[in-house]
């Protein structure tokens, strides 16, 4: 993903095992997820001040709610 100019990555997932790959959660830099995630919703900053601090919402593709 660095070499992409990626600065951020977001997912929705198992806490146990994205934490092994450096992922936090994403609610301690006020970032919140419009499906309620709670601890799913983690974040990686990729470089170094990309992870924007503060109260956010992060939304999905519209192709997410088409999700069963």
């Amino acid at each position: 993903m660095h070499d992409r100019g990626l600065q951020l990555g977001l997912v929705l997932g198992a806490p146990a095992y994205y934490g092994r790959l450096g992922f936090r959660s994403a609610a301690m830099a006020g970032l919140r997820d419009e499906y309620g995630g709670g601890p799913a919703f983690q974040a990686l900053e990729l470089r170094p001040g990309s992870l924007p601090l503060g109260e956010g919402l992060v939304r999905y593709a519209a192709e997410f709610a088409s999700l069963p």
